[in-house]
């Protein structure tokens, strides 16, 4: 109230409330107007418009304000003013009556107060004035009329009080801080009950400037007494006291009735407390179980139920919620299915293009564990000895692919060389950033692809370019010096003749002749590596000529007991070959094995069928030797590339002619126990 207590009230600019006790009859009204309109406000059924229109439109009209101390039943003011309390209105009807009451009998009683203090303040400013006043309070002891004058003035209180009907009047003198009774309407007998005026410093000071007091009530034999304190000055000096005094029952009676409302009303909002209890634990549970189900529910956790037990809005509700979760879990079960089934079709299509991949593909996740390894992989980087768990574990054998994969530089494809099982592999290899569906980076996969055999054919291409022209060259050159060398032969034939027939022999004519021999052998392999012959292909056996080939060379093998270790399969089918041309081959790979090994070495020879290779044959020449250089080995088919100091470097030239020629290919590299090796393969 306190925000509207000291303004103009609603759009009346006449009404003003004010504090303290009530003007009057019609301020009284203005303030349970006030009560009643801002009750119902705060009990959440009018806003603070509607509350301000209930008092313009109805607490002011008297004919209507007929409901006991201004306040209307919710039920009415529902249907009067348009309004809707929320619950149960008549929840609210007792404490809203219990604390408008309560205002209304406050007021009564300050009003009831107010009244009776008015009424004893006329009383004492009359007898205030009366002469036998001022004559008491002048006597002294030594006045012979003393007793005759307050008995007087009592006699005049008496009549006073018993006209006007209160309690009683009594006049005291003041003498510094003590208040002396001289007269009043106490009878002789009743002398030792003088009442003690209740005054506070407050009070003394009121009188002391010449403003009567209301005193407080207090209790005088089982009475409520109310008192009205009238000062008396002389020369602005407060020299006497009357005391004017009567009983308060009515306002004792009313602070009974009062009080009795406090505890009705105490006792009805506790009934209303007790009953919202109830009705809250029966009401507002089974909505506690609905929601807590359907926040369950909004959760995931569709098996949640609530249990119905009724037929009522809220089971009713209840079986919806039920119906809905039983609708949505079938719905979720259903997209799982699919989703799973999916997932189950990409991860297969996954698989399938992994395993279908020539490529060799590794992948890892962000903390380098190895998560997937296709099959092209196994087959191109071999199996480890122990399954690994990490990329670097899988790569550690291949130092230039760990490098690789150590820098993770993604997007740029790269040409390495790694070494497995003794032969060297070309590969490209690639690595690319693995995100997921968020574009969130989840690890890296690695492509490998084998670059070998067409390494391979990019350097016989060359170097069969190169050779074509070098043969060209050779056959050229060859034929230019073969025949004036024929000349020098034929020439130096005669002259030896005629020498031995003169009986004359000189070793430098013989010398000359093993020299002219040995460039016509030398020109005899220029045009053999030229221009070869035609092969002529037919069913031979290849360990018949690889074992001729040995017969060739019995005798340097002997020389320099070099041992001779075969390991062939049987049986084997027989190849379609010049067995002219692979006997040279053989001839030609054995013979360097044997000269490229001091005395007591060993040459392996290995034949290989098509059933162990899977298509075509495989011939394997190795030594004991001490290998081939780097530097040679990717040389050491090239025309005129030796390391013999009398070889004309054309004999692996021919070697390797001779197997192109046949649809086969010869490949070269160091054993890992030592020694050279080199591979001949030879289609079916």
């Amino acid at each position: 109230l306190l925000p509207y207590a000291y303004k103009p009230f609603a759009s009346d600019p006449k009404i003003i409330l004010h504090s303290g006790y009530p003007r009057d009859y019609e301020c009284l009204i203005q303030r349970i107007e006030v009560w009643s309109g801002f009750m119902v406000m705060w009990a959440g059924i009018a806003t603070e418009d509607q509350a301000k229109r209930i008092v313009d439109e109805h607490f002011k009209n008297e004919k209507t304000f007929n409901a006991p101390f201004g306040v209307r039943t919710l039920s009415k003011m529902e249907k009067m003013y348009n309004v809707r309390a929320s619950g149960n209105p008549s929840l609210w009807t007792g404490p809203i009556w219990g604390i408008s009451n309560y205002m209304v009998f406050t007021t009564m009683g300050q009003l009831m107060q107010s009244n009776i203090d008015n009424k004893l303040l006329r009383i004492g400013r009359l007898a205030v004035n009366d002469p036998l006043v001022e004559k008491s309070l002048r006597v002294t002891q030594e006045d012979h009329e003393a007793s005759a004058k307050l008995g007087a003035l009592s006699n005049f209180l008496l009549e006073l009080t018993s006209l006007v009907d209160i309690r009683g009047a009594y006049l005291y003198r003041v003498a510094g801080v003590r208040f002396i009774y001289l007269a009043g309407t106490l009878t002789p007998d009743s002398l030792d009950k003088i009442p003690t005026p209740y005054l506070t410093n407050i009070d003394m000071q009121a009188l002391v400037s010449g403003r009567p007091v209301t005193g407080k009530t207090y209790r005088q034999s089982g009475k409520l007494i109310k008192a009205v304190y009238v000062p008396l000055l002389a020369q602005d000096k407060l020299i006497g006291l009357l005391s004017i005094e009567d009983d308060a029952q009515d306002y004792e009676l009313l602070a009974k009735l009062k009080h009795q409302l406090m505890l009705t009303a105490a006792g009805a909002f506790l009934i209303v407390v007790v009953a919202s209890f109830v009705i809250a634990q029966t009401m507002v549970r089974p909505i506690r179980k609905l929601v807590d189900a359907a926040e369950k529910i909004g959760m995931g956790d569709f098996s949640v139920r609530y249990k119905v037990s009724g037929t009522d809005e809220i089971n009713f509700l209840g079986q919806t919620v039920n119906d809905m979760a039983e609708d949505i879990r079938a719905r979720d079960a259903e997209i799982r299915r699919m989703n799973e089934a999916a997932l189950a079709d990409a991860r297969q299509l996954y698989e399938h293009v992994l395993r279908a991949a020539y490529s060799a593909i590794l992948t890892a996740n962000n903390d380098d564990v190895l998560t997937s390894e296709n099959p092209a992989a196994a087959k191109l980087l071999g199996d480890p000895p122990a399954a690994p768990t990490t990329m670097s574990e899988r790569l550690a054998p291949f130092p230039a692919l760990w490098e690789i994969w150590r820098e993770k530089k993604t997007m740029q494809p790269r040409e390495i060389t790694i070494q497995r099982d003794g032969a060297e592999l070309a590969l490209e290899s690639n690595i690319a950033l693995l995100t997921d569906h968020r574009n969130e980076p989840i690890g890296h996969s690695l492509t490998l692809v084998d670059r070998t055999e067409l390494k391979r054919l990019e350097n016989e291409l060359v170097m069969r370019e190169r050779l074509a022209a070098l043969g060209e060259l050779a056959a050229g050159i060859a034929h230019e010096i073969r025949n004036p060398l024929n000349g020098i032969e034929l020439m130096l034939g005669l002259v030896q003749e005629d020498l031995r027939e003169k009986g004359v022999m000189d070793e430098r004519f013989i010398r000359i002749h093993d020299e002219v021999s040995r460039l016509n052998s030398i020109l005899t392999e220029f045009l053999a590596f030229a221009r070869p012959k035609p092969l002529e292909k037919t069913p031979a056996d290849l360990v018949e000529l690889t074992e001729d080939a040995i017969m060739l060379l019995l005798p340097a093998i002997e020389e320099k007991q070099i041992e001779i270790v075969r390991r062939y399969d049987s049986p084997l089918p027989p190849a379609v070959l010049d067995p002219g041309a692979i006997r040279r081959v053989l001839v030609n790979l054995i013979k360097n094995a044997c000269e490229a090994m001091p005395p007591g070495g060993r040459v392996y020879l290995a034949i290989q069928g098509p059933e162990t290779t899977g298509g075509g044959f495989r011939v394997e020449v190795r030594d004991s030797g001490p290998g081939i250089s780097p530097e040679v080995r990717d040389r050491i088919f090239h025309p005129f590339v030796t390391t013999k100091s009398d070889g004309t470097g054309l004999g692996l030239a021919i070697v390797h002619k001779a197997i192109v020629n046949h649809g086969g290919s010869i490949s070269c590299h160091n054993h890992p126990e030592g020694g050279a090796c080199f591979v001949v393969a030879l289609p079916v």
